[in-house]
């Protein structure tokens, strides 16, 4: 082919070379490292992969690249949900040493299973629980599966004629206590995983070391130790952009220049929204401190209105038709300031009522003072007058003089005399 530049490896595309700092082998896992492109040619660089011992999860180790995790190698095998069995499990799996449950095999004098000690018996069968689904079974494979609570206790052998390696077994590196690892079936320190890097001290606390013990560097820092500003990678994994850019000056691209814009935007994007919720807090405040003024005001003009139709009604009621006077007094003892409302209920009712208590004690000796009682029927006839009503109101400016008339309360007292 005419200007091929390649003819096959991972950065060589269509013939054509990928440019420098193209991620040719992303990183699997957490104790992986990427690889990238050289720009020179077409081969990927060697896979690496973090130092064995380093930390990963937390509290389990890397090595060989995998974070050598129990539940992760239950995964691997029969799914998502599978994990790790509990103790009690691979206690009276691996105590057994026979084919789904041993520490290792012995070939002389003859083929036999070694039976776990007690603080090795998480580095000999794996032994997973949770399982929803079984997967494919491999050839020469066998699973078997024993009762526990309310599940079961899974592990997996492979034989043909002899026992074979299979990924029935715990890996080697696997976490089995604390400060210790899986080698050889057995339960040891963690020194056996030969991890001699301090990062803060070698890669000054901005990489970790790779497999070759080698700084690979945070973005933002160059290799090989991790000081000087650059895209981060390592002197084994190639750069991870063009550093040619950076170098002729050139960095309006660069992921530095570009991480620095986005730092000054996010700022912008969160300080501006706490600008504006300040200024509509301080506005909800004002405003709900004018609708409680108003609101204040309002009720008291409300009462004065109120008062007011209070005391026109009470002008109103001091002019009402004679025959509806009796409900006056009643309204206007809740109305007892005005002056000019007692004199009526005491002029009309009280002269009717005094008199019968002062006739009783003379008339207590005869008893026939009790028919003069049954007149009241006859007071139907004294209630024509009333249509003489009418000529007396002609006089209701004249009623104020006539205050004097109350002393003639006495002459209906003949009528008493008459009566007998």
């Amino acid at each position: 082919m005419e200007q091929a530049e390649c003819s096959d490896g991972l950065c060589c595309v269509k013939c054509q070379l990928q440019p420098r700092g193209f991620m040719c082998r992303p990183a699997l896992g957490e104790c992986d490292l990427p690889e990238y492109c050289d720009g020179s040619s077409g081969e990927c660089p060697q896979d690496s992969y973090k130092q064995d011992g380093t930390l990963c999860e937390r509290i389990y180790y890397c090595a060989g690249g995998r974070c050598k995790n129990p539940d992760n190698q239950c995964m691997d095998i029969f799914g998502f949900s599978a994990r790790s069995a509990p103790e009690n499990c691979y206690i009276s799996r691996n105590s057994k040493g026979d084919r789904f449950g041993n520490c290792g095999i012995t070939n002389s004098p003859k083929l036999t299973y070694l039976k776990c000690a007690d603080d090795d018996v998480f580095c000999g069968k794996l032994i997973c629980t949770n399982v929803r689904q079984l997967p494919p079974i491999k050839p020469s494979h066998t699973l078997m599966q024993i009762p526990h609570k309310n599940d079961f206790c899974w592990s997996m052998d492979a034989y043909n004629i002899t026992d074979i390696p299979d990924d029935g077994d715990v890996h080697t590196g696997t976490l089995c206590a604390p400060h210790k690892v899986c080698m050889n079936h057995l339960c040891t320190d963690n020194s056996v995983l030969m991890y001699n890097c301090e990062p803060m001290e070698l890669c000054n606390g901005k990489g970790v070391c790779n497999n070759l013990r080698h700084c690979h560097c945070e973005a933002g820092y160059a290799p090989p130790n991790c000081r000087d500003p650059g895209n981060g990678g390592s002197v084994d994994s190639g750069p991870p952009t063009a550093l040619i850019e950076i170098q002729s000056g050139d960095v309006s691209d660069s992921p530095m220049h570009r991480s620095v814009d986005f730092g000054k935007i996010s700022k912008i994007i969160f300080i501006l929204p706490a600008f504006l919720l300040l200024f509509l807090l301080i506005a909800i405040f004002c405003i709900s401190i004018r609708t409680g003024l108003e609101s204040v005001q309002t009720p008291g003009r409300t009462s004065e209105d109120s008062s007011e139709e209070t005391s026109s009604e009470v002008f109103i009621m001091e002019f009402l038709p004679v025959g509806i006077q009796e409900d006056v007094p009643e309204e206007g003892s809740e109305a007892a300031p005005p002056p000019e409302e007692a004199p009526p209920p005491e002029v009309a009712p009280q002269p009717e009522e005094a008199p019968p208590p002062e006739a009783p004690p003379p008339e207590a000796p005869q008893p026939e003072a009790a028919p003069p009682e049954a007149p009241p029927p006859e007071a139907p006839p004294p209630e024509a007058p009333p249509p003489e009503a009418p000529p007396p109101e002609a006089p209701p400016p004249e009623a104020p003089p006539p205050e004097a008339p109350p002393p003639e309360a006495p002459p209906p007292e003949p009528p008493g005399e008459t009566a007998p």
